[in-house]
Parts: structure tokens; C-alpha cells; sequence
């Protein structure tokens, strides 16, 4: 047996030992890190707020004991803002301290949109993500201004739907055979305890270029006839920034000369010439309005071109719809940011 001969079946043997071992899956290592990395996260962002007593921020006031009423379920006439999150936390402090289900909770938040984005990015990567890559996705979802901002304002409930999030599109755009209904139900837990209603689009197949793309705008208008409904009749609809009048006037204003802050720099320009051949009024419902196909179909299309072979037309409906009409949306359109969410649906 010569050299030549040892070396090359070692060559074949390491060969083989690697390749069995990429085809291996990765076990529990595979959430365990992201989730590891999110614990951290959650630890670093709540700080002193761990040791014994309540975190009291705006919306968030846990109490000793939430007594079982009518308000739990939404019977009082008022808006069901904390339903059901305030039932399940009222069964939970019945099982452990309400300050501890509390720290549970924010904890929980951190370490499932970690470890589910890391999760959504390694099952839509070819041969799976390495583990710098999902870390990385894991911790700019699940630490970011947005969540800050919604942290300090106690909105727990909300979070637990934007954590939950990535598992639901992990198991509804790229898992593979069917949807079993029992994990669809499991994923959409953090959701369903935060309030949030799931819905699945399922539209038959279609083919060709402008059905691709079709479909998803149909899918964004329809959104936004929903969001504006009776906003969409004669006159305006006036919320905090968003102003529109019958005839802008034209001035330094317009390009920012005026020495304030040019916050509607070049937006108000672009409405006034549009003005000149419109009427304004349905200038800022058709504004409006393609915010809404904008991003639907966007949303729809990127996740199309990164798909291999194409995204079918469920899955791009669901990624449409979720970055479409989500609470940022809603709440940028309550304010009247229109201009920025132009530059989000773009």
C-alpha cells in the first residue's frame, strides 16, 4: 500500500465524516444560542426592574391580585384593549406571584423574537444559517428602537405578538408539507394571549407576471378601504400631522426657507403642485390608499425574489398583510405621519 493510496481513502473518510455531519441536524443547539442571546437581552433591558416588586410603565400595571370581573372579557362596553392579556395574567398570579409572572413575561418577549428570527432566517437559508448569522438577525429583531419605545410605554401585550411573529411566518411560508393545525395554534400563542386576531389567506394559485403582483396589490387596497372606511367619503380626514387644505399656498415654506425644522420638506411641495390637478381631498385618499398597496405588494415581492423559484402566492399574501396592517401602521396613520409611512411602504 503506497502513500499515495493512505492518503487519499483518509481524504475519503474525512470526507464522508463531514458531510454526515452537515446532514445532521443541529438538535437543540439550533434555538438554544438565539434563545440564550435573548435571555441576555431581556436581562440587560430590564436591569434593577428584576429584583422583588411591579414595573410600572404607562400600560403595564400589574397588581397583587386582578380581580375576576366582567372587564376581563371584554363586557363592559369599553374597548377590549387588554383582552384577553389581563384574563391569562389573572389566571397565572393565581399560580405564582404577579410580579413574577410580570418578569416572565418581558423575559419571554426577548427570548422568543430572538430565537425567532434567528429560527425564520435559518429555515429560509440554503443548507441553514450559520449561527453568526442568526444571532445577528435574532438580536436587531428582538433589540431595536421600536421595541424600546413600546417597552417603556408598557405595551407587553403588543410585544408578544411582534415575538411571536417570525414563528408564525417560520411555519406558515416556509415549513415544509402541510400546516399541522395543532403547531399553528402553538405558535400563535404569544398573539392570541396579547389580543391579536390570526388570519390565514388562502387564495388559489395564479400564474403569469401581473398575477404575481396582482394579487398582493388587490390584497393592500382592500387593507386600506378597511383601515380609512367612512374616511374615504367627501372632505378631509384631519389627525395631528396630517393637513391637508382645498388650495396650498405656495411659499418658502414649501422648500424649507423659513428657519424651522423642515419637516414637511419636499411632501407639502409635492402635495401642492398635485393639488393643481386634483382635488385635494382625493389627492390624500389616493395617498393613503397606496401606502397600503405599496407596501403589500412590496413586502409581497421581496419575499418572492429571495424565495427559490418563487414564493407561492400564500405566503406572499401573509407577508403582504403582516407588513401592511400591523400596529406601527396604524399607529403612524393615527398620528398622521403619511410622508413617513410613504418612505416605510416604499
Amino acid at each position: 500500500m503506497t502513500l499515495r493510496t493512505l492518503t487519499d481513502g483518509a481524504a475519503a473518510r474525512l470526507r464522508a465524516r463531514g458531510s454526515g455531519a452537515a446532514g445532521r441536524p443541529r438538535g437543540v443547539g439550533q434555538h438554544a444560542w438565539p434563545a440564550l442571546a435573548g435571555l441576555g437581552l431581556g436581562l440587560l433591558a430590564l436591569g434593577p426592574g428584576l429584583g422583588p416588586g411591579y414595573l410600572l410603565s404607562y400600560d403595564m400595571v400589574f397588581v397583587p391580585r386582578m380581580p375576576f370581573s366582567a372587564a376581563l372579557i371584554g363586557l363592559t362596553g369599553g374597548p377590549p384593549r387588554a383582552v384577553p392579556s389581563d384574563a391569562v395574567v389573572a389566571v397565572a398570579s393565581l399560580l405564582l406571584p404577579a410580579d413574577l409572572v410580570q418578569k416572565l413575561i418581558l423575559l419571554a418577549i426577548f427570548i422568543l423574537a430572538c430565537s425567532g428570527a434567528a429560527a425564520l432566517l435559518d429555515r429560509g437559508w440554503p443548507g441553514g444559517a450559520p449561527l453568526s448569522a442568526r444571532l445577528a438577525a435574532g438580536v436587531c429583531y428582538a433589540w431595536n428602537p421600536y421595541v424600546a419605545e413600546r417597552l417603556l410605554i408598557g405595551q407587553w401585550a403588543l410585544l408578544l405578538g411582534y415575538a411571536g411573529l417570525p414563528w408564525v411566518l417560520r411555519l406558515l411560508c416556509t415549513a415544509p408539507g402541510r400546516t399541522r393545525p395543532a403547531r399553528l395554534l402553538c405558535v400563535m400563542a404569544p398573539a392570541a394571549i396579547g389580543g391579536f386576531a390570526a388570519m390565514i389567506i388562502t387564495v388559489p394559485a395564479a400564474r403569469g407576471r401581473a398575477a404575481r403582483h396582482g394579487w398582493p396589490a388587490l390584497a393592500g387596497l382592500v387593507l386600506g378601504l378597511l383601515t380609512l372606511g367612512p374616511g374615504l367619503g367627501r372632505g378631509y380626514l384631519l389627525s395631528y400631522d396630517m393637513v391637508f387644505v382645498p388650495r396650498m399656498p405656495f411659499s418658502a415654506a414649501l422648500i424649507g426657507l423659513t428657519g424651522g425644522p423642515p419637516r414637511a420638506v419636499p411632501s407639502d411641495a409635492v402635495v401642492a403642485v398635485a393639488s393643481l390637478l386634483l382635488p385635494a381631498d382625493v389627492l390624500q385618499k389616493l395617498i393613503l390608499l397606496l401606502i397600503f398597496v405599496m407596501a403589500c405588494s412590496g413586502a409581497a415581492a421581496l419575499l418572492d425574489r429571495g424565495w427559490p423559484g418563487g414564493a407561492p402566492l400564500p405566503a406572499r399574501l401573509a407577508a403582504g398583510v403582516c407588513y401592511a396592517w400591523n400596529p406601527y401602521v396604524a399607529e403612524r396613520l393615527l398620528i398622521g405621519q403619511w410622508a413617513l409611512l410613504l418612505g416605510y411602504a416604499g
